[in-house]
């Protein structure tokens, strides 16, 4: 490889379109930032939203009565069939 092959590409100069003046690039490039912020903040809030928020659980835990002690002897066991009703969803 020769010696003056690697500096060829920074010393050539870029070549500039002198139809688009530099005001109208530096407002594309704001314009493009902050529409590449925006959806990154976006984004952001979502995953913080789902992150930091407890997922969907009900308030508080419900007792559900399922017969009287006074019903059951002792050491005599008694088959109860429990059904919890459960939306779907």
């Amino acid at each position: 490889m020769a010696p003056h092959s690697q500096g060829v590409l920074s010393d050539m100069p870029h070549p500039v379109d002198p139809s688009v003046s530099p005001e109208r690039r530096r407002t594309l490039v704001l314009l493009v930032n902050s529409v590449v912020a925006v959806i990154g903040g976006a984004l952001s809030g979502l995953l913080g939203v789902f992150a930091l928020k407890p997922a969907a659980a009900p308030a508080r835990d419900r007792w559900i009565r399922a017969g009287a002690l006074s019903d059951l002897e002792p050491h005599v066991p008694v088959p109860r069939v429990l059904v919890v009703p459960r939306v779907d969803g």
